[in-house]
């Protein structure tokens, strides 16, 4: 257990809490490279997680990271970066097991939670449960029950999330589209210089191959991106109308509240024709 004493010597912590596939990593990496603060390192050879906090190994699976390992992140960079998409928001499960680092999150942490446009979110969701299988994303479509699930969990996240005071949206589009806005914003919230360092968001990954060249090599890695084999599917390779239709009467209101329509890539990529003339005949607002 880590215990109140050992973290008092621990810089204000940065909550980045997202729904999986959501772009957590994108918001941990523009930390990272554009704040001196949060500029984290690991040795040649340590996962890319030892940049970072992953609060969920404490607050769902006891005994996997232990406590020394924790207060080498933490005090690795004087603003750590911890990330989280199963705890929940006002830390129950965490303080179960770990009341004292609880509490010092809760007291000291800034919160930031990102979004993403959930067809974008379940697109990628799919084609990591395909890499898991051996299956090819491309060549096959979630049934009706998959997609309930997911949206619904993308949902419940989402609300939960966004009712915990003192939590700041973040649109994973907006970052992308605008990143030197992000940047003003993050850097009044957190009280720390933006470095506005060329180019302003991290580099992407080019493969798996990077990914393990990152670990077995890097010290201050750009990316600590958690990609899929073979690369997310277009939306419009994923969803039919009916499925849209789906979609839209799980989380309508929050797709409304957020001022997604369903993506037309990466934040704009072509839905089928067909799903788009299906939803708009039908009268849907997204």
């Amino acid at each position: 257990m880590i215990e109140k004493p050992t973290l008092q010597a621990c810089g204000r912590p940065i909550v980045v809490a997202s729904h999986m596939r959501s772009g957590t990593h994108l918001m941990i990496d523009l930390l990272r490279r554009q704040f001196a603060a949060c500029r984290s390192w690991k040795w040649p050879g340590e996962p890319n997680d030892m940049l970072y906090l992953p609060l969920d190994v404490f607050a769902l699976r006891a005994g996997e990271w232990d406590k020394f390992r924790a207060l080498r992140v933490l005090h690795r960079t004087k603003r750590p970066l911890l990330k989280t998409h199963w705890t929940s928001p006002s830390l129950e499960n965490l303080r179960h097991l770990q009341p004292d680092l609880a509490d010092w999150i809760e007291s000291e942490g800034t919160f930031l939670h990102v979004v993403r446009n959930p067809f974008a979110v379940l697109a990628s969701q799919w084609a990591w449960d395909c890499s898991l299988q051996g299956i090819p994303a491309t060549r096959s479509r979630p049934e009706s029950a998959w997609i309930r699930d997911q949206i619904s969990s993308w949902v419940h996240h989402y609300r939960i999330w966004s009712q915990r005071e003192n939590t700041h949206l973040f649109r994973y589009e907006d970052v992308l589209a605008d990143p030197a806005g992000t940047l003003r914003r993050l850097s009044g919230l957190l009280g720390e210089n933006a470095l506005f360092r060329q180019p302003l968001l991290p580099g992407k990954l080019r493969g798996l191959w990077h990914s393990r060249w990152n670990r077995l090599t890097g010290i201050r890695p750009e990316s600590t991106e958690i990609i899929t084999e073979g690369g997310a599917p277009e939306v419009g390779e994923v969803f039919t109308g009916q499925d849209i239709n789906l979609v839209r009467e799980l989380a309508g209101d929050c797709l409304n509240g957020l001022g997604y329509w369903p993506p037309e890539g990466e934040g704009r990529t072509p839905l089928d024709a067909e799903a788009i003339r299906t939803a708009r005949t039908q009268g849907m607002r997204f």
